[in-house]
């Protein structure tokens, strides 16, 4: 995969378990663009994240735009949409 979209809790919540599964998908051989989708986020959160591998962070609701610029900002693109043509 060229990204991974993960919806996790980072707030300790889950035992750690969120931040574990980011650590283990960013050490694989060629680990994909990992983005953080999230109903809120605070800066602890953010911070935590980004400690955790994270590439990108997405608000919910995510709409085509943001998921665009987010992985625009990580070197990748969004397809064509051929409706949009």
């Amino acid at each position: 995969f060229a990204a991974v979209f993960v919806d996790i809790v980072l707030d300790g919540s889950d035992g750690g378990a969120g931040v574990d599964l980011c650590k283990q998908i960013k050490q694989t051989g060629e680990p994909p663009v990992l983005v953080l989708v999230s109903s809120q986020l605070r800066p602890v959160e953010r911070v935590r994240a980004t400690l955790a591998g994270c590439d990108g962070l997405l608000l919910k609701p995510v709409t085509r735009g943001a998921v665009a610029r987010t992985l625009e900002a990580c070197g990748l693109s969004l397809p064509a949409d051929a409706r949009r043509a």
